[in-house]
């Protein structure tokens, strides 16, 4: 039962990090995300515009 418990603990602590760096990362990549986005989005709305007229 130590054993199990030990090896529970042990499997908790890096998950918890695990989750910790993951939410980082999806933090991260989601702003990145955001800004080529945004920046997609203002060059065909520009382009766009610019071919209009």
């Amino acid at each position: 039962m130590f054993i199990f418990n030990a090896l529970s603990y042990c499997l908790k602590l890096p998950k918890i990090i695990w989750l910790d760096v993951f939410s980082i990362f999806v933090c991260m990549y989601s702003v990145l995300f955001y800004v080529i986005a945004r920046n997609v989005v203002f060059y065909v709305v520009r382009n766009y515009l610019f071919y209009e007229r």
